[in-house]
C-alpha cells in the first residue's frame, strides 16, 4: 500500500502518522509504504503531486528491487492525501499502470462548488480549531504559485465562470448525486479568482472532475467518509456517481466522527473513534484483497 498523509497540503509528515500508518499495516499485514511529500507553501502546487507520482512510479518500475507485488498495489490516503491518492491513480491509469485498488479516507475531492451544505455547515463549526473559513483560504493561497490572497467570494463560487460552471456541474450536480434541492452555485463572479484560480478546478486538484468514462477505468473504490466534516457531500457524491457507472465501490460513513479522527490514537487526545475507524478500514481492506 502507497499511502499518503493528510494535512490540507500544507501540515503532516510520516512522523505525525506513523501511529496510524503502523497500526494500518500490523492489522492489515501489509507493506506500506508512506510518501514524505513537499508540502506548501516552501514549495506550491503540483510540488506535492510531483513526489507522489514519482514515488508511485518508482514502485510500479522496480517491483523486485522493493520485494512487492506492482500488480496488488493499493493508493490510499486521507484528506488532501486521499486528494492526490485519486488524482495520482487517474495519471498511472492515464499512463497504462493497473492499479489493484485505491483506499480513501475523507478525501478531499472538488474545488468546484464550495456551497454544498456539508461546506456551509461544518466551516462555520472550526473543527479541531483549524477547519475553518480563515485557514481554508489561507490554504489555498499558500498553494498558489505566486500567492495570491483567496478572496471570501470563493465561498460562493465566484470563482467558478459561467462557462466552466456549465461544463463542469454534470460531475457534481447535487440535486442528482445527493437528493438535495438547494441552489448551489452563484450568479455573481469574480474575475480575479476566475482567472488566477483556474488550477483548482482542473483534474490535477478536482479529481472528481472528470468524465464518466474516466472513471469507469478506475479499480474497485474503498470509501471511507465521517459526518462532522466540510468533505462530507463531496464523498458521497463520488459514491454516487461510480453506483451509477456501475462501478465497485464499498462506501461506509463513520455517523458519529469527525475530519482527521483518526489520526488519534493514543496519548492525552487519544478517541476511541480512530481505533474503531482504523479496525473497520483495515478489516473491510483484508476482505477486498484475499
Amino acid at each position: 500500500m502507497i499511502y499518503f498523509h493528510g494535512g490540507g497540503f500544507l501540515l503532516g509528515s510520516i512522523e505525525t502518522y506513523d501511529q496510524a500508518t503502523y497500526l494500518l499495516a500490523n492489522l492489515t499485514r501489509m507493506t506500506v509504504v508512506s510518501v514524505e511529500y513537499r508540502l506548501a507553501p516552501e514549495h506550491r502546487f503540483p510540488s506535492s503531486l510531483q513526489d507522489c507520482l514519482t514515488v508511485s512510479r518508482e514502485l510500479f518500475q522496480y517491483e523486485n528491487e522493493y520485494g512487492i507485488n506492482s500488480h496488488r498495489i493499493i493508493i490510499s490516503g486521507d484528506s488532501a492525501g486521499g486528494n492526490l491518492a485519486l488524482v495520482v491513480s487517474q495519471t498511472l491509469i492515464n499512463e497504462g499502470y493497473r492499479l489493484y485498488l485505491i483506499n480513501l479516507l475523507y478525501p478531499s475531492l472538488q474545488f468546484f462548488d464550495l456551497t454544498l451544505p456539508s461546506y456551509k455547515i461544518y466551516l462555520k463549526r472550526n473543527i479541531l480549531g483549524i477547519l475553518n473559513e480563515e485557514n481554508f483560504l489561507l490554504m489555498l493561497s499558500l498553494l498558489h504559485e505566486k500567492s495570491l490572497q483567496a478572496h471570501e467570494d470563493i465561498f460562493s463560487n465566484a470563482h467558478v465562470s459561467f462557462e466552466d460552471q456549465q461544463r463542469l456541474y454534470p460531475y457534481i450536480n447535487p440535486r442528482k448525486y445527493l437528493s438535495t434541492n438547494y441552489q448551489s452555485l452563484s450568479k455573481e463572479k469574480n474575475q480575479n479568482l476566475i482567472e488566477n484560480f483556474q488550477y483548482l478546478i482542473t483534474p490535477s486538484m478536482s479529481p472528481l472532475l472528470v468524465s464518466d468514462e474516466q472513471l469507469k477505468q478506475l479499480p474497485k473504490i474503498l470509501l471511507f467518509t465521517t459526518e462532522f466534516d466540510i468533505l462530507r457531500d463531496e464523498g458521497f457524491i463520488f459514491a454516487s456517481r461510480l453506483k451509477s457507472l456501475n462501478q465497485t465501490i464499498y462506501h461506509h460513513h463513520f455517523s458519529n466522527a469527525f475530519h482527521g479522527a483518526h489520526v488519534f490514537l493514543y496519548g492525552p487526545l487519544r478517541f476511541e473513534i480512530a481505533h474503531q475507524m482504523i479496525q473497520h478500514t483495515s478489516q473491510i481492506l483484508c476482505d477486498h484483497i484475499r
